[in-house]
């Protein structure tokens, strides 16, 4: 559900092509996910999942209320932060746990998806942003000992 949020905030907010293309690749991505979780998930819905789904009511509310594609897609981006807070906690603890070079390859396409905008204002690739800084946060944690030593 975020990331036909997520694609759907992207593509009436004004997202340029590049972030258009990179929310429709995460909402591919994401439903590849939800379809292997199905047959190999936990189906656990934890407090983690409980904030995710009030706060995508609340963005979806929030758009169909007010009109806001951009705030919906922010409170998206919030949510997936915090659907994202046990792997990062988990590849803060344990980084050798954390399978890294999906996170490159979405990282590199952030990037470019930035590069390859014309319009760099924050409200145009605020999706890319977001995810080149989730991504590089992830591809430290799991790298750290290799890039700093860290135990």
């Amino acid at each position: 559900m975020l990331g036909i949020n997520s694609f759907a905030g992207v593509a009436l907010s004004g997202g340029t092509a590049a972030s258009v293309i990179l929310a429709a690749t995460l909402f591919i991505g994401n439903f590849a996910v939800f379809i292997v979780s199905l047959k190999k998930g936990s189906h656990q819905f934890g407090l983690v999942e409980k904030i995710s789904l009030a706060l995508l009511v609340i963005s979806g509310l929030t758009w169909i209320f007010l009109d806001a594609p951009l705030v919906n897609l922010a409170i998206g981006l919030v949510a997936h932060f915090i659907g994202g807070l046990p792997t990062i906690w988990r590849t803060f603890k344990e980084p050798q746990t954390e399978k890294y070079l999906h996170w490159y390859f979405f990282l590199i396409a952030s990037l470019l998806s930035i590069v390859a905008s014309p319009d760099k204002s924050i409200s145009v690739i605020l999706f890319p942003v977001y995810f080149a800084i989730f991504d590089g946060i992830m591809i430290v944690l799991a790298n750290r000992k290799r890039l700093f030593g860290a135990k």
